[in-house]
C-alpha cells in the first residue's frame, strides 16, 4: 500500500461554521476545526481545504500534480458552501515534467558509481521496492540488460523483473 497515488476527497462543514467558535459534530471541540487536515498532513503529499471558489481549480491541480509527482496520496477537503459554487471551467490537468538534475551534478554523482561498477569482479543489481513506483518494467529490463549482470529482487520488488528473465537469479533477503 506504500507509494500509491490516492486522492481522498472529504466533505466538511461550511467555511462559515469552520471559522466560528461553535461546537461542530466530528471535531475536537476546540477553536481549530483542522484536525483532519493535520492528521492527513502526516502521510500525504498535501492536505488542503478548498476555502475559496476563486482558486479551487488551481489548488486542485496543484494537489493532483503533487500526487502524481511524489507518488503519494493527497487529501482534499471541500466545505459544503464551496461544493455548489461554480468556479473556473474545467480544463485538462497540466502536469509539468519533474525538474532534472544539472549535467555537472549528474557527472559528479555518476562518475564514482561507474568507477566502482567497472572495478567490481562480479557485480549484481538488487531491485528494491520503490523501483516499481518510478520505473516501468520495460525500463528496468532494459537497464538490467544494459548492465548484463545477475539481478536479485527484494521481496517487496518481486515481479518488477520477470522471474523468467535470464538474468534473474532470485529474491534478496537481507538478514
Amino acid at each position: 500500500s506504500e507509494r500509491l497515488k490516492i486522492i481522498i476527497i472529504s466533505g466538511c462543514p461550511s467555511s462559515k461554521l469552520l471559522t466560528e467558535g461553535s461546537l461542530l459534530h466530528h471535531t475536537t471541540g476546540g477553536a481549530s476545526k483542522d484536525q483532519a487536515l493535520r492528521v492527513f498532513q502526516e502521510f500525504t503529499a498535501t492536505s488542503i481545504r478548498l476555502d475559496s471558489s476563486e482558486y479551487a481549480a488551481l489548488r486542485l491541480d496543484e494537489a493532483l500534480s503533487q500526487c502524481i509527482h511524489k507518488s503519494l496520496p493527497v487529501y482534499i477537503e471541500i466545505p459544503t458552501d464551496i461544493v455548489g459554487v461554480v468556479g473556473n471551467a474545467a480544463t485538462p490537468l497540466q502536469i509539468s515534467p519533474p525538474t532534472l538534475i544539472q549535467s555537472e551534478a549528474v557527472d559528479e554523482i555518476i562518475s564514482p558509481l561507474i568507477a566502482t561498477w567497472n572495478a567490481a569482479h562480479r557485480p549484481i543489481l538488487i531491485i528494491g521496492a520503490l523501483a516499481r513506483f518510478f520505473l516501468s518494467t520495460e525500463a528496468l529490463i532494459a537497464f538490467a540488460e544494459k548492465l548484463g549482470c545477475a539481478v536479485f529482487c527484494q521481496p517487496d520488488a518481486k515481479s518488477t523483473l520477470p522471474e523468467s528473465h535470464p538474468q534473474f537469479v532470485g529474491t534478496f533477503w537481507a538478514i
